[in-house]
């Protein structure tokens, strides 16, 4: 899951939720 969330980070789709999260 971590490796997915990392690249929709990347994309930016939910930047503003992996920041909040964590910053990947």
């Amino acid at each position: 899951f971590e490796s997915f969330h990392g690249e929709i980070c990347a994309l930016g789709y939910v930047v503003a939720q992996c920041r909040a999260g964590r910053p990947d």
